[in-house]
């Protein structure tokens, strides 16, 4: 697997922003006026009003800004250290999700298209449990194990999701699959992308636009984006 705090701290800030907009939004979002806030607005159904919340891989701040917003307190956790740095409006911790042990207890955590990044679940649930109620993912699954190697990525079928929240102590109690949620967010990205001068577009934002041109073959259609919400028992 490759090295995420590398990853996702190798192309500076200024990129981003042209990439992502000034909201720095890194994940899929869906068809509509606000497509990248209403996947927030989707996933915080599920989070008791004015909650404490855990974003685990909270990315650039994006959704943790909206639930924020919405008058949830938020605290950020990513193993990147530029996106640590870059996040200014609440509080993260940078390190692995995988070590992470909380020192304080949240009505929730999310999981915004993290949880493919995770390469034994089951321990970052375990570690969670004595210390968050709810459990709310937002990600991609398939129908097999799938490697995207070049973003770190491994994907997995939504028995496997269920399956190790079960193991950790959680109780699934409901989830739904969304249709369209790939192609105009990868329109976006690489419309932005092609703003940047050249000598801008490697690393991260140049595997990005390979994802966004069809050129990594990977076949995102047979994939499919779930919202999963689990108790803990």
């Amino acid at each position: 697997m490759i090295n995420l705090d590398s990853f996702y701290s190798e192309n500076p800030i200024s990129s981003w922003k042209v990439v992502l907009g000034e909201d720095m939004h890194y994940h899929y979002g869906v068809p509509g006026e606000n497509p990248f806030e209403q996947a927030v607005l989707d996933v915080m159904e599920f989070i008791p009003p004015n909650s404490k919340v855990l974003d685990c891989g909270c990315g650039w701040g994006g959704p943790g800004r909206v639930l924020q917003k919405h008058g949830h307190s938020v605290t950020g956790v990513t193993n990147s250290k530029q996106q640590a740095e870059y996040i200014q409006d609440f509080p993260v911790i940078y390190g692995d999700l995988h070590n992470f042990i909380p020192e304080e207890t949240y009505d929730a955590a999310i999981f915004i298209e993290s949880y493919f990044h995770l390469t034994n679940p089951v321990q970052v649930f375990d570690n969670l449990v004595p210390h968050v109620k709810n459990i709310v993912i937002l990600d991609i699954v398939s129908d097999k194990i799938t490697d995207i190697t070049d973003f770190g990525i491994r994907l997995k079928p939504k028995e496997y999701m269920m399956g190790s929240l079960r193991k950790a102590g959680y109780v699934v109690k409901k989830h739904h699959s969304r249709l369209d949620f790939y192609s105009p967010t990868l329109k976006y990205w690489r419309e932005n992308i092609d703003k940047l001068p050249p000598e801008e577009i490697y690393g991260h934002i140049g595997i990005l636009k390979d994802l966004c041109s069809g050129k990594l073959g990977i076949s995102l259609p047979t994939a499919k984006q779930i919202i999963m919400h689990a108790q803990r028992r």
